[in-house]
């Protein structure tokens, strides 16, 4: 099974060519970050977790006060849960609370499978801690 991964994965990123037998080439040390960051939340380029990423884009564009962001798909990367609190929430109401999140985790976004996303004005969330 992983090996039909490897060769589905191979075969879609192009990234090792498209010979025939390209898997034993793939699995050698110069392939291993492609496969890493292909089966892995963890971005290998940067060493930063993509929660950390996003809560990052959150908090500088957003100015966002409180910001919690789990991996609920395995920790394969594809579905996030995130509860975001902002200033920049106040007299919105959701939809548009989360089209501002979206707009800022665009090209993150892109890459997931699916997104389960809590916004809430500051004042309201001081109002219930």
């Amino acid at each position: 099974m992983i090996r039909n991964l490897i060769q589905v994965a191979a075969k879609r990123t192009n990234q090792i060519g498209g010979r025939k037998n390209a898997l034993p080439s793939a699995l050698n040390s110069q392939n291993k970050n492609f496969f890493y960051q292909l089966f892995s939340s963890e971005s290998v380029n940067n060493n930063e977790a993509p929660e950390l990423k996003m809560e990052n884009i959150l908090r500088e564009e957003l100015g966002a006060d409180h910001v919690k962001i789990e991996d609920i798909s395995g920790g394969c990367g594809s579905m996030y849960k995130m509860f975001v609190v902002s200033e920049e929430f106040e007299g919105l109401n959701k939809i548009k609370q989360h089209r501002l999140v979206q707009r800022a985790l665009a090209s993150e976004i892109a890459d997931m499978h699916g997104l389960i996303l809590d916004t809430m004005p500051a004042s309201k969330y001081s109002e219930t801690e």
